[in-house]
């Protein structure tokens, strides 16, 4: 969430929270509908009533209408967002903030920095582990494994993904706050960025502190759009379709039979049992005795 109670790289004026100040959630208990009136040096807008932005954010939401909820920030990042205005508005009050808007911007904040997220990716490869389904390489169907294993892969994907991350922590917990727009301090107080690291330290319980270099540190990217999207929309809920793996399962087994068998069942479109059985390769019980998928999925004895 926007809120133009609080601005941009933790420095704050009395003219740009006079506004914000207004919708602060302490305002907003006596307004349930419809909108406000905010100005900016465009002039007047309506805000609607429950938001916590002002007249900026709202001007940008009408002329920038892009990607719209398909490119909404992930929670996380929103909630980290929360913590460092909370701490930059406590900061900003040692330095002659106005207790009263400094106190409305850190309830706004702390309501901002509330919540959590659920993960449940590394639990289905044990709910999977007994079904069976055909392994695909190169494009191509290829040999059985359970979808358990399949997903125990992307289990430990995610597993090394944070070891990776976690080895970069003691870079991450470098802040760039107090560098303000490039890197050069502009428009802050002498000590700033020293104090709002230990402040957002003091409130995470974590060992972040102010960078040593901070044109340098704003040039960091945070790439967690794609993996919030995805645990959202195809991990989280996700239930195994069985009917239709066994199916493409018995369709094609390949590499294990000869090569007239698979070359008829792909050009009748049959599988490699009918194949087998038309060809007078195997019969019936010689095919189902020897292609036992719930061998095939694990080094032999």
């Amino acid at each position: 969430m926007a809120m133009y109670v609080l601005s941009r790289r933790g420095q704050y004026s009395t003219s740009m929270l006079v506004g914000g100040l207004r919708c602060s959630s302490t305002w907003l208990r006596s307004i349930s509908t419809g909108f406000r009136e905010e100005r900016d040096t465009f002039g007047p807008i309506q805000v609607p009533s429950d938001k916590l932005w002002g007249a900026q954010t709202q001007r940008s939401l009408q002329n920038f209408e892009i990607g719209g909820d398909r490119e909404r920030m992930p929670e996380p990042i929103i909630r980290a967002f929360g913590i460092l205005k909370k701490c930059a508005a406590k900061v900003n009050m040692e330095y002659g903030l106005d207790p009263t808007i400094g106190k409305a911007i850190m309830q706004a904040a702390q309501e901002v920095a509330e919540g959590k997220l659920n993960d449940h990716f590394p639990l289905v490869s044990v709910e999977f582990k007994d079904i069976i389904k055909i392994g695909r390489t190169h494009t191509q169907d290829a040999t059985p494994l359970t979808l358990g294993q399949e997903f125990s892969g992307y289990s430990t994907q995610v597993k090394y993904g944070i070891d990776r991350i976690t080895c970069t922590l003691p870079r991450m917990y470098q802040l760039a706050q107090g560098g303000t727009a490039v890197g050069t301090g502009l428009n802050t107080k002498k000590g700033f960025d020293v104090k709002i690291a230990a402040a957002v330290a003091e409130e995470t319980s974590l060992p972040f502190v102010t960078a040593e270099n901070k044109f340098e540190a704003l040039s960091v990217r945070l790439l967690g759009d794609a993996s919030a999207s995805f645990e959202k929309n195809c991990v989280r809920g996700i239930q195994a379709n069985k009917a239709r793996i066994s199916k493409l399962l018995h369709e094609k087994i390949g590499y294990d039979n000869a090569a007239a068998v698979a070359k008829k069942a792909h050009k009748e479109g049959s599988t490699l049992k009918e194949a087998a059985l038309r060809l007078g390769v195997l019969t019936s019980e010689e095919f189902d005795k020897l292609v036992v998928p719930e061998k095939m999925i694990g080094p032999s004895d």
